[in-house]
């Protein structure tokens, strides 16, 4: 059997959970000395209870600044209609999502809100933008069912085109926790799937779609020694040639 050090695989025994946010705390956008508060816009109840204890500021930015949304749309199976986050949406935060789970907690996003959590836009607000800032409350407000936590901001209203300028890139969220900064490859997604192709495999490495999926007569060959004695068997390999990982 080989060890888990000559192949590019996932060593599961490395992997080790963290709280939610607790990773982030060390990269998020730092955003201290960056704006500059203003007279605050009165939002709508419905808006404002999303801040927890309906606290928030109205900010301007100093200076560009780097944020992240979370989004994702499908396709009814039987309705035949749209559901979930555009792209373009009043919502952003200073945090990039952890994993799918990890995202749902900070950001405290309901499931009725129907957000997929497919993809993740990175982008750079202009400086001089007005926002509104505060802490995502929990959700749902009897239950506190999700913690939230993350700054919280509502973006100023904006075209398409607009936004467009500001995009640095896309990526796919995975259900797995990160262990590195992630990036983001794609400068284009699909923001609407059809619901057969929700949460599709994809390589966590490279986030490439093209996958093999190992079968049951493949198994010793696809199973190795991590690097503290646990033997795993790979489940999925990366077809990229320049990647080639495996999980």
């Amino acid at each position: 059997m080989k060890s888990i050090n000559t192949v590019n695989a996932c060593d599961y025994d490395q992997m080790t959970l963290y709280k939610s946010g607790e990773f982030n705390s060390k990269y998020k956008t730092d955003l201290k000395g960056k704006l500059k508060r203003k007279n605050k816009q009165i939002l709508p109840d419905s808006v404002a209870e999303t801040f927890l204890n309906s606290y928030y500021e109205t900010c301007e930015t100093l200076e560009d600044i780097i944020l992240y949304r979370v989004f994702g749309k499908y396709i009814g199976k039987n309705t035949g209609k749209e559901y979930g986050a555009e792209i373009l949406g009043a919502y952003a935060t200073t945090e990039f999502a952890e994993s799918m789970i990890d995202v749902k907690i900070r950001l405290a996003l309901l499931p009725e809100w129907r957000n997929t959590k497919m993809y993740e836009v990175k982008f750079c607000l202009p400086k001089g933008s007005v926002i509104n800032i505060g802490i995502a409350a929990p959700q749902p407000p009897d239950k506190k069912t999700f913690a939230g936590g993350a700054e919280q901001i509502i973006l100023p209203k904006v075209s398409r085109k607009e936004m467009d300028k500001w995009v640095i890139g896309y990526r796919r969220i995975g259900a797995r926790q990160l262990t590195k900064i992630p990036t983001y490859p794609f400068n284009s997604v699909d923001e609407v799937v059809e619901s057969i192709n929700l949460y599709s495999v994809f390589c966590p490495e490279c986030q490439c779609s093209d996958i093999h999926k190992v079968e049951n007569d493949e198994r010793e060959e696809y199973t190795f020694v991590g690097s503290k004695g646990g033997i795993y068997t790979m489940q999925y390999k990366c077809l990229n040639s320049k990647c080639g990982y495996m999980w």
